[in-house]
Order: C-alpha cells, then sequence, then structure tokens
C-alpha cells in the first residue's frame, strides 16, 4: 500500500524528496517510512512534480525530460540524478531583483582614475613613484608611465664611431642614421652614407645589413646587390613591406621579401601626378605609412605632401610654392617640409625643417599644430613653442606627437596643445642620461613605440641610435 507525503510545500519538492530517500512507484511519491498497511496518508501536498510543471503565470521551465522506466519495473525521473528540480529558473537562480544601473556606476568624478580602492584627480601621482600618474586617456584602472622629462632615461641603441661594421649593437658601425623605421623584425635603419638599409634585432641585440651593396646608384633587384644614393625616410607597413625614400634617386622604392624595387617614381626630377610608373618628385625626405597602406612622402624642394594609393601618385598638400599659408590643402604653402607621420585617426603630421613648425593635413585643410615659426626654444602653448629645424616626426597611438627638433640637441612632445620637452638639454653631445640631462648630437629621425612608451632616435651625425623609455 503507497503512502503519499504530506507536509508542508519544498520550494523544489523533487529536491526535498532526493534529499528524503523518496522513491517512485510509477503512481506517486512513496516516504521512506511506508505507512502502516490499510492505512492510507492524507493531505493535499499538491500536484506531483512528475504531473508536469506547474503554472503560474511566470511559466516555469519546461525541459521536456519525462520519467524512465528502469528495469525493475520502478519509474525514475532522469533529472533528479543531477538534483535539477523541474521549478522555475527564477526559484533556483535565487537572484533577488538588482539594478544594474546602480551596480556598473562609476564610483569616481569625471575623467577620473579608480586605483587601488581610492579615486585617484587625473595627473596625480603614485606615493613614493612620481613616475606612476593617473592618466584617463590611456587607463583609469591602474597607473600610466608619466612622460615627464624626470620619468625618461635615454640610453645606447646602437652604433659607436662612424663606419661600416655589423655584429653586437654596440660595436656596429653607421654612418649618418638618416631615417629609423619599427616593424616586427626590429629596427630598421636607413644608413645614408653607407648606403644601405640596416637592422637591429631588438631580441638579440645585433646589427645586419638587409639591403644595398655600398655602391652608389639605383638599381633594384636582390636586396644585398640594389644600389642607393642618399636613402633617407623610411617606413614599414602591418604587412612588413618597408618603403625608403631615396633624396637623389627621387623614388619611393621597397624592400619586401629579399627584394628591392622601384614602386613610384622615374628617378627624373620634377613634378608629375598619375600613374606611379610615371611620377616625378623633387627631393624627397620622408615617408609614412597608413593603416590602409597609403605611402605619404614629404618633398622638401617641392614643398608638396605626396600620396601613392592604388598605383596612383597624386598631391596631398602643398601648391610647389615655398611659403607659408594655412588652409585649403591644394592652396597651401609649406617651407622645406622633412618628416612625415600618420596618427591612428588618419591625420597626417609634418614637420619643416626651415618654417620651423608641425603642422597637419585633415579632411582636406593644412592647419600649425605647433610653432610661431621663429627658430628657437621655447616650450609651452603649442602657438607660441618655437623649434629650431625640426627633422623627425612621430605620432603614438595615444595621438602624442614627438619631435626630433634638430639643432635644439632635443626630442620634445606635443600632448593637448602644450610642447614640453622629453630629453636632451639644448647641448650637442652624445650623453646618456635621465631627461634633461642627456645630450644628442643630431637627432634626426624617431619611431615611437605603440604604447608610447619607447622611442628611437636616428641620431644622424652621431651615427648612433638612442633609445628613450619611459620609467615602468
Amino acid at each position: 500500500m503507497r503512502s503519499t507525503v504530506h507536509g508542508p510545500r519544498c520550494w523544489g519538492l523533487a529536491l526535498c524528496c532526493v534529499l528524503a530517500a523518496c522513491r517512485f512507484d510509477g503512481h506517486g511519491i512513496t516516504a521512506p517510512n511506508d505507512a502502516p498497511s490499510g492505512r492510507e496518508a492524507t493531505g493535499d501536498v499538491g500536484p506531483s512534480p512528475l504531473d508536469g510543471p506547474r503554472q503560474d503565470g511566470d511559466g516555469p521551465r519546461q525541459d521536456g525530460d519525462g520519467p524512465r522506466q528502469d528495469g525493475d519495473g520502478q519509474v525514475r525521473d532522469a533529472r533528479l540524478v543531477d538534483l535539477k528540480p523541474p521549478v522555475d529558473v527564477k526559484v533556483l537562480d535565487l537572484k533577488p531583483p538588482v539594478d544594474v544601473k546602480a551596480q556598473d556606476t562609476w564610483p569616481c568624478p569625471a575623467n577620473d582614475c579608480w586605483i587601488g580602492g581610492s579615486c585617484r584627480t587625473a595627473g596625480s601621482t603614485e606615493t613614493g613613484n612620481g613616475c606612476h600618474t593617473c592618466d584617463p586617456a590611456r587607463s583609469t584602472t591602474q597607473w600610466s608611465a608619466s612622460f615627464q622629462a624626470a620619468c625618461w632615461k635615454v640610453v645606447h641603441g646602437a652604433g659607436s664611431t662612424q663606419g661600416y661594421a655589423n655584429g653586437s649593437a654596440a660595436q656596429a658601425q653607421f654612418s649618418a642614421v638618416a631615417g629609423v623605421a619599427l616593424g616586427a623584425a626590429g629596427l630598421y635603419i636607413a644608413d645614408m652614407d653607407n648606403r644601405r638599409i640596416r637592422l637591429l634585432s631588438l631580441s638579440t641585440g645585433q646589427v645586419s645589413t638587409v639591403a644595398g651593396s655600398g655602391s652608389s646608384g639605383c638599381l633594384d633587384g636582390a636586396a644585398l646587390s640594389a644600389q642607393f644614393i642618399s636613402p633617407h625616410g623610411i617606413a614599414i607597413d602591418s604587412a612588413g613591406t618597408l618603403y625608403i625614400v631615396d633624396i637623389s634617386c627621387h623614388k619611393i622604392r621597397s624592400l619586401a621579401s629579399g627584394q628591392v624595387q622601384t614602386v613610384a617614381g622615374t628617378g627624373i626630377v620634377g613634378f608629375k601626378d598619375g600613374p606611379a610608373a610615371s611620377a616625378q618628385f623633387n627631393d624627397l625626405r620622408g615617408v609614412a605609412v597608413d593603416a590602409a597602406g597609403a605611402v605619404y612622402a614629404a618633398e622638401k624642394t617641392g614643398q608638396r605632401i605626396r600620396k601613392l594609393a592604388g598605383g596612383q601618385v597624386s598631391t596631398l598638400a602643398g601648391n610647389g610654392t615655398l611659403g607659408y599659408v594655412d588652409g585649403p590643402a591644394a592652396s597651401a604653402q609649406l617651407n622645406n617640409a622633412h618628416g612625415v607621420a600618420v596618427a591612428p585617426t588618419g591625420a597626417v603630421f609634418f614637420v619643416e625643417e626651415a618654417g620651423n613648425r608641425v603642422r597637419s593635413v585633415v579632411n582636406g585643410t593644412v592647419s600649425t599644430v605647433a610653432g610661431d615659426g621663429t627658430a628657437g626654444f621655447k616650450d609651452g602653448p603649442a602657438a607660441t613653442a618655437r623649434f629650431n629645424l625640426p627633422r623627425g616626426v612621430a605620432v603614438d597611438s595615444f595621438g602624442k606627437i614627438y619631435v626630433a627638433d634638430s639643432f635644439n640637441y632635443r626630442v620634445r612632445v606635443i600632448s593637448n596643445g602644450v610642447v614640453s620637452t622629453v630629453a636632451g638639454d639644448g647641448t650637442q653631445g652624445i650623453v646618456d642620461g635621465v631627461g634633461t640631462s642627456a645630450r644628442f648630437y643630431e637627432p634626426a629621425s624617431l619611431a615611437v613605440s605603440a604604447d608610447g612608451k619607447t622611442i628611437y632616435v636616428g641620431d644622424e651625425y652621431g651615427h648612433r641610435v638612442r633609445v628613450i623609455s619611459v620609467a615602468p
């Protein structure tokens, strides 16, 4: 005789029975201590879990698993093995209603950082470490490296005395480090007076030659047999192709898969847009590549910024007349454009060696970013800052603009409309050290890591690569 369980309803009847070692006989639930024969337990305990889920308006979970019958004739619900009673999911989760907005509310004022359980004001520094700062533009939940001059350290990268030698970074020799570009294989170096392209492996510290025989000429072909006259600016794209502008060959050339080839220019000095093979250039100095693979080249004497994309050369900015005029790119006037760089936003920046300015091209308009045009040295608001023959420019992933200020013997940075000095005391020399205690001989080109924490400097007539790194 079966007896039915009576008493208070559990929130999950099936689970209660599992805990009490109930068994199912196909007709109902049999209690572990059956009532004596002939005595039927009474009481309304509500529907059995085997009768199907209860309907309570919200709609409980229905998984369609019915009871199964084993070989001994007993019927068991397979769901009980996993302790999963057929109850409403809401009951199982036991999650009280929560205000998601209240849970996700930022605990600090806007533009502050939340670090170590406390709100930190933008610009504040970590106690005991003035080189860790709250910089919401980079991180709102951890300290960022400070870009103050006292937090930068200048060290030797590669090179010794002027000459030509491969080998360890300390023993390698260069002759006029005119350009640098950072790629997956390491730092590429335009060794202008040696007429070669060199590579500094950042993993092994070894310097090798990757292109150029050392003979003067404009010969394409196998990399180590190719010839250059004055390789100057270099840039690398996302696929690893290195672009090289050669001052005296008047061409844009590339290095890929062990081959050097001309990608634009006839080699004849002049000005001509159109198909890359028939284009003409005049005194190419700097080169950059954007995320889409378009190549930009600065013409010092040609007074233009040119663009190579889809096999066609066009003029991005400049009318070819020496001068200083901002405005529509086609009518703008440039003053000896030298280095060029592309920001993550697609904005193109260039420095003017004789104009002593940093300028930009955005949406067909040329604007002045920094510099009043007077040769000199002055940090502060960008509009009144002064440079002295700036030759190199680079932009990091945060939009900070770095400038190789050649005759001020400094590396400068432009951030939030303010120009400041990263490294260099303004005296020509080769001295490693912290920030403004270091000295450069003639910084001319720059490459910056994506995180903005390492800057590689081509110290042109110091015949070296110098490295500036921010304190960790």
